[in-house]
């Protein structure tokens, strides 16, 4: 998962469909990447839904997301809406099986040095 931030556009230049060639950058390079879920926190609901994004539970998006709100004064009172765009083009990336650990062989654990 991406996530779209820190998108804007000057007030003068709005209507102009900046901030739209802006995400569909963003949607491109995704594909490129091979990234298939992009992400946005936004007060800009309507926007982003034309680009096919939806709203989502904000509990659902990773922990790491919300590493930015800690210091946010909105923390506790946060008035942004989730919205997530799943990129069904792009192939889930499959990885390789590991090899399970034969019974009765174990693992070394190296002890805890004290320096």
């Amino acid at each position: 998962m991406a996530e779209v931030r820190s998108l804007a556009v000057d007030h003068e230049q709005r209507g102009k469909g900046i901030g739209s060639q802006l995400v569909r950058w963003c949607i491109d390079d995704a594909r490129r990447l091979g990234i298939r879920k992009l992400m946005s926190l936004t007060y800009e609901e309507r926007f982003f839904s034309k680009f096919g994004f939806v709203v989502v539970n904000k509990d659902t998006l990773p922990l790491k997301v919300w590493s930015d709100c800690v210091r946010c004064p909105k923390n506790l009172a946060c008035d942004e809406i989730a919205m997530v765009l799943e990129l069904t083009d792009v192939p889930i990336i499959q990885a390789p099986q590991a090899i399970p650990t034969p019974r009765g062989v174990s693992i070394p654990v190296l002890p805890e040095d004290d320096d």
